[in-house]
């Protein structure tokens, strides 16, 4: 047994080295830290799905001063830039290099105040000047009417509690703010689960920049499996395993497949944990060991399929450009249903937070298995009646 461990393990080793003689396995692995490299450069730069300018009528005013701070400080979809003067943040509106602008007026405070005590206020806060009307504007509204509100929360309650309260009356406002901020409370409003029920985490996995990451990876490990099963091709030509039974040789085909896909997976494993992508590392060995023998069967399918390497060749971009489209690496498209799991991408994008998915990468492997197993049969009795 150990001498044919051995054995097993020196196939393994001189498969893999073989690989790394072909550019265009090299070529596939370089693409990796490209990707990750690349998209996490993208994500720390300026980026966003709205630029929003920000700008004050008074560059003194201390409450404005602290919102846009904040804005500029958290990290969001939306991209914020700070413009000298309310004129030059409405011509970045009127030339289209932002989305809308947001201007400040003198005595941001006093406006508050007015509002709280005044039943009746005509006056605005803020000044939105937008391009044009849209649902993402729109929602960007509830940003600034949430940094507003805490202000108007602070300034409320020192309003009710001077005049609403005589007893407190006399009591300074840094102490009464210390009551304000003395209360805690632990409950959350919402609380974020994935579909097994799990607390989703906070950071949400990287940024929407950096989310794709995780399905271009996937990409690029079926792609090599692609390859791999192209070389295979080049091997029947060259009868380098000719010496195997033509009914052990699906079994070589799998073995060469699998061996080079492990390898990208590795390197894409590693990817996904150093680009903060990890939903932890048990879960994703699991998802990428499956997703690994996966592609190894899906790949071996369609090199039964195609049969010519040239056909095969010219087939791979089409199908990397489908699964692209098809798979949920940029956009999850719910409507096409059963049709994205035709391509074992999606049930390893899925498998980061459905438990479920981990069962249909199971039933895929063992389904193109079977079929790998029955074409095979079927191409060989065809050969021997001819």
């Amino acid at each position: 047994m150990v001498a044919n461990l051995k054995r097993y393990l020196k196939w393994f080793q001189m498969l893999s080295l073989r690989l790394y003689k072909k550019p265009s396995f090299i070529a596939i692995l370089v693409i990796i830290p490209i990707c990750v490299i690349g998209f996490g450069l993208v994500s720390k730069g300026d980026s966003g799905f709205l630029h929003i300018v920000l700008s004050q009528s008074d560059s003194e005013d201390e409450v404005s001063n602290e919102i846009i701070e904040q804005l500029m400080n958290e990290e969001s979809i939306i991209r914020y830039s700070v413009a000298s003067s309310p004129e030059e943040a409405e011509e970045a509106v009127k030339n289209g290099s932002a989305d809308a602008a947001w201007i400040f007026p003198k005595d941001l405070n006093g406006k508050i105040n007015e509002f709280i005590e005044s039943s009746y206020f005509k006056d605005e806060f803020v000044k939105v000047i937008e391009r044009e009307s849209s649902v993402t504007l729109r929602l960007s509204h509830e940003k600034l009417s949430a940094k507003l509100f805490v202000t108007l929360a602070e300034n409320y309650y020192l309003n009710f509690a001077k005049n609403k309260t005589s007893y407190l009356t006399d009591i300074e406002d840094g102490k009464l703010m210390e009551y304000f901020y003395g209360v805690s409370i632990d409950e959350e409003l919402f609380e974020v689960t994935d579909v097994d029920g799990n607390i989703a985490s906070a950071n949400g996995g990287g940024s929407y920049l950096t989310s794709p990451i995780r399905g271009l990876l996937s990409i690029v490990v079926i792609l090599s499996g692609m390859a791999a099963a192209m070389f295979c091709m080049q091997d029947d030509k060259n009868g380098t395993f000719s010496w195997i039974s033509e009914s052990r040789r699906i079994y070589v085909d799998f073995a060469c497949i699998f061996i080079a896909v492990l390898n990208v997976s590795v390197a894409a494993l590693i990817a996904v944990c150093a680009g903060g992508l990890s939903t932890g590392f048990v879960r994703e060995l699991a998802a990428m060991l499956l997703y690994a023998v996966c592609c190894a069967v899906f790949c071996l399918l369609l090199k039964q399929i195609f049969r010519s390497a040239k056909v095969y060749g010219s087939m791979i971009p089409l199908l990397i450009i489908v699964m692209i489209a098809v798979c949920p690496i940029f956009f999850d498209f719910k409507k096409l249903g059963w049709i994205m799991y035709i391509f074992p991408p999606s049930l390893y994008i899925k498998a980061a937070y459905d438990n479920m998915c981990f069962v249909y990468l199971t039933l895929y492997i063992i389904t193109a298995a079977v079929l790998c197993i029955a074409i095979d049969k079927l191409s060989r009795k065809r050969l021997i009646k001819m």
